[in-house]
């Protein structure tokens, strides 16, 4: 009985790591709204599960919610810095590819406390390199931007020759946004060749509440992004404040919101 008992434990075991690996799905071309859920669910597994197929970070807790618009809101408290404190960071996997098109609408609440700056969603690959922690050994990257101080936004991106520890911006801003509005993010990613210095990003910002008029682009065409080449393999939706100092902290209560999330 006891052999017969360990047998029916071990087939329930396989059969609960099989359904798992059924569930779980990876996608080269997908559209995630929110609509799904109920609104003031939290946005936690289950719901990431079912919208993008998987997951492979989870950070924010109660902190991510979906709204009575359906969109996913990050809640950005008082006094946080990092995504341990204030919103949070979904990192799904998505079909392994050398170039992205990645989009999606974001809104700053009326009155954002825009503080010094923050993380808002892009792509990444390979080690996906954040955090300070440099992309120089080639064999990964990420692609994201900041809001700074005013509603300023800018590239924040993790490649091989970033000449900094932290995220190159480039230059520094390339478009303003204004809390209260709905804008529209486009980026398009395509790699590097071998350890060329060929890589392409291209990103867009329009105002959805004025007519989808463009509020700002960049474009670079000369980024050595890998030398390993490892690809695109992860949609990188971070939200939160910072920075990794108090310098950084949020000066007032903050929400920013998402939706319409796409890649092809």
């Amino acid at each position: 009985m006891k052999r017969k008992g360990r047998f029916l434990a071990l087939v329930v075991l396989i059969i609960s790591i099989q359904s798992t690996v059924v569930l779980a799905a990876t996608y080269g071309l997908k559209t995630v709204n929110f609509n799904n859920w109920a609104p003031w669910t939290v946005y936690g597994a289950t719901q990431v599960n079912t919208d993008f197929g998987n997951y492979k970070v989870l950070q924010g807790g109660d902190r991510l919610k979906i709204d009575t618009a359906g969109r996913l809101r990050f809640f950005l408290p008082k006094g946080s810095v990092g995504s341990s404190e204030g919103g949070g960071i979904i990192k799904t996997s998505i079909a392994a590819k050398d170039n992205y098109t990645f989009e999606y609408d974001i809104t700053f609440d009326s009155n954002f406390p825009w503080s010094k700056g923050g993380k808002i969603p892009g792509i990444s690959g390979g080690a996906g390199y954040t955090g300070g922690d440099p992309a120089w050994p080639g064999d990964g990257f990420s692609v994201r931007m900041m809001w700074a101080a005013g509603g300023g936004i800018k590239p924040y991106v993790y490649h091989k020759n970033q000449p900094d520890v932290y995220g190159d911006v480039f230059g520094g801003n390339f478009a303003t946004i204004q809390s209260g509005k709905k804008y529209h993010v486009k980026y398009y990613v395509k790699l590097n060749t071998g350890s060329n210095k060929d890589g392409v990003l291209k990103i867009y910002i329009y105002d959805v509440n004025n007519s989808n008029n463009l509020v700002g682009s960049f474009v670079k065409t000369n980024i050595c992004y890998r030398t390993n080449g490892c690809k695109i393999d992860t949609a990188h939706i971070s939200i939160f404040p910072g920075g990794s100092d108090s310098t950084w902290n949020m000066t007032a209560d903050g929400y920013i919101r998402i939706d319409s999330v796409k890649w092809e």
